[in-house]
């Protein structure tokens, strides 16, 4: 087959945005070069792409056959050489389990950071009740100075409240309450 065009600066430039989520697949992908050409390889790494595209998509999809992968033109550029097609099915499988691994440290990762978000959030909360104790524990203080009888009753309402929001926090907390309905 001869081709007008150079694919090797294109198949590099695919190879480098592959490497930086599925640096193993590289591997197969050079082979495919060194077996075939970079004009195949190129193809090849395009369906990998496709795929990454395809998988970060907010779009719900279906999943994909093996028949819309053959829609692919490094399908009919493969057509008839088995050890190009052998390494295909072996860069799918390797970008697949590239993926696998890189979303399950993601979720790693994640649930980490979740546990450390939870505590740095039952600690402020934690923060919080204990400020309204003291504010409330003030404003009883201040209650007992107030010139008349509503706004003495007023500031006691507004320290039960602070009280009561306290007990809830720290309930809350301790797991005696379960979280309210949003």
């Amino acid at each position: 087959m001869t081709l007008d065009y150079d694919y090797e600066p294109a198949f590099h430039t695919l190879l480098e945005q592959i490497q930086s989520y599925a640096p193993r697949s590289c591997r197969l992908l050079e082979m495919i070069k060194d077996q075939r050409s970079a004009y195949t390889a190129y193809h090849a790494a395009f369906v990998v792409v496709f795929l990454q595209a395809r998988r970060k998509s907010l779009i719900k999809k279906q999943q994909m056959t093996q028949s819309d992968l053959h829609e692919f033109t490094f399908f009919e550029i493969a057509k008839g050489d088995g050890q190009v097609l052998a390494l295909f099915d072996e860069l799918l499988l390797c970008y697949q389990q590239e993926r696998t691994s890189s979303e399950n440290v993601l979720r790693r990762v994640t649930r980490e950071q979740v546990e450390r978000n939870m505590i740095s959030l039952k600690q402020k909360l934690s923060e919080i009740a204990e400020r309204w104790r003291r504010t409330s524990r003030s404003t009883r203080g201040v209650a007992k100075k107030a010139p008349n009888l509503q706004e003495q009753e007023h500031m006691k309402g507004v320290s039960d409240g602070l009280d009561l929001a306290a007990n809830e926090i720290e309930e809350l907390l301790d797991g005696t309450t379960p979280p309210p309905e949003p």
